[in-house]
């Protein structure tokens, strides 16, 4: 149940991230970057596999992940 609650409100958070991925939504996190953090507490994943889930492409992925690194949000495994 908790599942499909937090999916939904990925799904719908990640259409908003779309049209409004600039806009910060808590503190200095913006939209893509919060839904990006939200499938990598799940579990680690390679770029190619969270451009998949966020809908992007994977080179507008890796500058997401290299900005969330470079912010210490978290550490990328090479």
């Amino acid at each position: 149940m908790i599942d499909d609650v937090t999916d939904a409100i990925i799904s719908i958070s990640r259409h908003f991230g779309v049209m409004e991925r600039d806009i910060v939504c808590c503190g200095e996190v913006t939209v893509q970057q919060c839904v990006a953090l939200q499938y990598l507490d799940r579990g680690a994943r390679d770029v190619t596999s969270l451009a998949k889930d966020l809908g992007t492409s994977v080179s507008a992925t890796t500058r997401l992940v290299d900005g969330l690194e470079k912010k210490a949000w978290l550490q990328r495994r090479k």
